[in-house]
């Protein structure tokens, strides 16, 4: 990765410092410090904001003042990510209110901003010589495709299908002092084989940073000597609390090093209205979950530096909240804030791996993460929560040194993320983590899958949420559909589900409970015309008259063709000698055409003149309809099926899939049935 600096303060004179990086993606960051301490402060005052403008890939933002939106989700978390990078440097005497801007000016795309957000914001800091910031760090991201570890790759890259793991990670060549990382069930090995690749990478940018600096001339301020006064303090209750655990073999709360708190879990806690819920205790802290399930309609619509308009969305969201009860504080509800976003994240991060491919499982998912009670990892309580929540749905310390969280499951890591206050952790250390992380992931999984196998055991199987579809021809989607997609919208509104219809004639169902689905199956059936039996007689009205035959409304209230060969015997030369707008008759149904069409016939219930005698009467026209329609049904659907093929495109762990025929419903359009109710009334 190239790196080109500006002179110090070339770009803000009124910042301490003001690195940028103008290359393909360049981020201008300043550090800033009030003059004035803060005696009263708790912790370091350091605040970090990170600001991304669309203008910064050519792009205007789509509101009608063509201005960003408040801090987005994104901004709010890569700023959560660059102060967990640098805060574990200050010293924690530091009572100088001190601020770190970082201003995306240029993004093409070749690597995250974020990345180069924390490299220039720790320049930043290097060279504003009146903070006490121990030693500059480095920041890369590393992706596993294959057998492969791609350090810094391009966004789209970093994005493919075949990363395994992506991981971003920020400190030195042997120490780390933050890391996020979202991987597809990988081992132990390969996430510490990542690691040390991406550490062994950030020695360049260090040593660039060091470079500047030399060039710049580093400055000392007297803050330091009282700074590392306080450090020294903390530093020594540190110690304390590290010999009892090392050396006496327990905690503070008396448990042995590997000891899980008490765990406690339940799937499905709340009623069947919602979709699938959860509550997962770990001693003092508790979270309640709910999941619920929609189709892709429902997407979000995300605007981001790197994203067309419009199409970048997600699957699914996780809503993460900590009130102010679950530590036992008044508060205000409002918005938010950056810790809960960034726990929502993490939590999000360590379900998505599990969430089934799209093709399988086109469900899109809200999962709600409650925090109930809270004593710690409160973030983790929430991703045990959630992944009860989302089977039940049918789918799936304050002077501790290091807070290293580890999701997944019993085949390997889903997420991961570094949070430390020492000035960096031993990779070796973080590799010997992992082992007893997992020892007690596993404990965790079989208190969960107990739990979600006791609520499964008395779940009917009748009201587990569905997926599944069907295959109508694809000239029939705009009947589907209907005038700006109101029959479409009838039929969900009159069966609870949700339906999606692509131009191929592909319908895909979603309902909470399988009679729902069995409905909505029915529904499209009906629309479509499949309750039309061939060798059935039909009354119907003519709604238009055009040159080749009449269009009628069939008893589903869609129109179909009467053509004009089947009017009557003799040849017409007007389609108005026979019948016109509003005139009703009796038709029969001969079954389907090549192309699927339903194919009507008036003339067969007529007497032929030219016979001699009657013609056929109406039970011999039927059961001839009735025995053309068998002999040419092999062909006559054009591959189409009914109901046979629900399943084809159901999926989900534990989703119970479309299949077979639904059991004998009526359904009619609601407008329609107004209108029948209205001529009974009338008549």
């Amino acid at each position: 990765m190239r790196w080109a600096w500006r002179e110090p303060g070339g770009s803000s004179s009124s910042s301490s410092e003001a690195p940028a990086l103008p290359v393909g993606t360049s981020v201008l960051s300043t550090a800033v410090v009030d003059p004035n301490p803060q005696r009263e402060a708790d912790g370091v005052p350091l605040q970090v904001e990170y600001r991304e403008r669309l203008s910064a890939a050519g792009k205007l933002p789509s509101r009608p003042d063509r201005r960003e939106r408040g801090s987005s989700d994104r901004e709010l978390l890569a700023g959560r990510l660059v102060d967990r990078a640098l805060r574990p440097l200050l010293a924690p005497g530091h009572l100088y209110d001190t601020q770190v801007w970082c201003q995306v000016l240029s993004a093409d795309g070749s690597i995250d901003p974020e990345v180069v957000a924390i490299n220039a914001a720790s320049a930043a800091l290097l060279l504003a010589g009146n903070v006490p910031f121990s030693h500059p760090i480095g920041a890369v991201r590393a992706a596993e495709r294959g057998k492969h570890v791609l350090i810094n790759p391009s966004v789209a890259a970093g994005a493919e299908p075949a990363v395994s793991l992506s991981l971003t990670f920020a400190g030195s060549m042997t120490k780390a002092t933050a890391i996020e990382a979202t991987a597809k069930q990988v081992s132990n090995a390969a996430f510490i084989k990542a690691m040390r690749h991406a550490s062994t990478a950030t020695g360049p940018l260090i040593r660039a940073q060091l470079a500047l600096a030399a060039a710049a001339g580093g400055s000392s301020s007297s803050r330091t000597a009282e700074a590392d006064a306080l450090r020294a303090f903390d530093m020594l209750q540190s110690r304390v609390m590290r010999q009892q655990l090392l050396q006496g073999g327990c905690r503070v709360d008396g448990r042995q090093p590997q000891q899980l708190r008490p765990i406690s879990c339940q799937a499905g806690p709340l009623s069947r209205c919602v979709h699938g819920s959860g509550l997962f205790s770990r001693g003092e802290t508790q979270s309640l979950a709910t999941a619920t399930v929609g189709h892709d309609r429902d997407l979000g619509q995300v605007e981001t530096l790197f994203s067309r308009a419009g199409s970048s969305s997600s699957r699914l969201y996780l809503h993460y909240a900590f009130p102010p009860f679950s530590v036992g504080e008044l508060g205000k509800a409002g918005q938010p804030n950056r810790r809960e976003i960034g726990h929502g994240n993490l939590a999000r991060s360590s379900l998505l791996g599990l969430m089934p491919a799209e093709d399988d499982f086109p469900f899109s998912v809200r999962v709600t993460a409650d925090t109930l009670s809270s004593s710690g990892s409160s973030s983790m309580a929430a991703v045990c929560a959630g992944s009860l929540a989302l089977r039940a749905a049918g789918i799936e310390d304050h002077h501790g040194d290091m807070d290293f969280k580890v999701a997944g499951t019993a085949q390997g890591i889903t997420a991961v993320q570094l949070d430390t206050k020492l000035p960096g952790v031993d990779l070796s250390l973080l590799a010997a983590a992992l082992q007893p992380a997992a020892a007690a992931r596993q404990q965790l999984l079989a208190a969960m899958a107990a739990a979600a196998g006791i609520y499964e055991a008395g779940l009917d199987p009748e009201q587990a949420p569905q997926a599944g579809g069907l295959q109508i021809m694809k000239e029939l989607v705009p009947r589907l559909i209907g005038p700006q997609g109101s029959t479409l919208l009838d039929i969900e509104e009159a069966c609870s589900a949700s339906l999606i219809v692509d131009d191929t004639g592909a319908v895909t169902i979603y309902a909470p409970t399988q009679l729902q689905y069995e409905h909505a199956v029915a529904a499209v059936e009906e629309v479509e015309g499949r309750g039309l039996q061939a060798g059935h007689i039909y009354r119907v009205k003519v709604l238009r008259v055009v040159d080749f035959g009449a269009y009628v409304a069939l008893p589903n209230g869609l129109p179909a063709l009467l053509h004009i060969s089947e009017l009557s015997h003799s040849k017409i030369k007007e389609v108005r000698e026979v019948v016109t707008e509003g005139d009703e008759l009796d038709v029969l149904c001969k079954g389907r055409n090549a192309k699927g069409f339903v194919r009507l016939s008036h003339k067969d219930l007529l007497k032929n003149p030219e016979g001699g005698g009657s013609g056929l009467g109406a039970a011999e026209a039927a059961a001839s309809a009735m025995a053309a329609a068998a002999a040419g049904s092999g062909g006559s659907r054009g591959g189409s099926s009914s109901s046979s093929g629900s399943g084809d495109r159901a999926g989900g762990s534990g989703l119970r899939k479309g299949g077979g025929h639904p059991r004998a419903l009526t359904w009619q359009p609601p407008r329609q049935k107004q209108q029948q109710q209205q001529q009974q009334q009338d008549e």
